[in-house]
């Protein structure tokens, strides 16, 4: 889905928005969609959906919050929602027990990670970290990383590749690689050799050697 740079793909909503924009600043790629869920498609896993605490609160207040949920849960792997705004407890439609009971079951309880964030440049930053690790697996210093070049290209390039075969994260991407060092490697691996992969079971592996033998036409 992404090449070897740094990119996303953003609801159309989103487009000429504080967050789009700071992002753009940063260097990230942006193409934009009507997406069905998520504000922010990072990964073919992973997907944001942010709203500010006015929304969420609304989104508490008329059930809205777990009903999307579900729908989010099963679209991806990996979602998570960002809260932008330190108020959620100044309003006067939803009570803090109400607040936290949502917010509870959201993270505990549905396995959903909520990050705070203090205003749309906040949610920016944090959207960019989460871009980062999710397709390259890096903690990074944007400054640190373009003097001194640690992570090439290449390397990249075959994260991005491997990360783009079925139910492979960066995570597993990076475990495949360690262990069959090429792209070739990869693609000729036996079943048995794909689940002697941390991370890949019988089903994963099976799934990855069909999407594989798959004919394009």
């Amino acid at each position: 889905m992404f090449g070897p740079n740094l990119a996303l793909i953003a609801s159309t909503h989103e487009k000429d928005g504080p967050v789009a924009k700071h992002l753009e600043t940063l260097g990230l790629e942006i193409r934009y969609a009507n997406l069905k869920m998520g504000d922010f498609l990072i990964s073919s896993t992973t997907a944001v959906e942010r709203k500010d605490s006015k929304a969420f609160i609304e989104s508490i207040e008329d059930k809205s919050i777990f009903r999307q949920l579900i729908d989010f849960k099963r679209e991806f792997s990996n979602p998570l929602y960002i809260i932008e705004g330190c108020d959620l407890y100044k309003n006067r439609i939803v009570n803090a027990t109400k607040i936290r009971s949502a917010i509870s079951y959201v993270t505990i309880l549905n396995h959903v990670p909520v990050i705070f964030s203090q205003d749309p440049k906040d949610s920016a930053e944090y959207i960019y970290m989460i871009s980062r690790q999710a397709q390259h697996g890096l903690t990074f210093n944007p400054v640190e990383d373009k003097k001194k070049g640690k992570f090439s290209e290449d390397k990249e390039a075959l994260l991005s590749v491997v990360e783009s075969l079925p139910d492979v994260g960066t995570a597993i991407a990076m475990a495949m690689l360690k262990q069959f060092r090429t792209l070739k490697g990869v693609v000729n691996a036996s079943k048995k050799d794909l689940v002697s992969v941390d991370g890949i079971g019988v089903k994963r592996a099976e799934k990855i050697l069909k999407f594989l033998d798959k004919v394009y036409s």
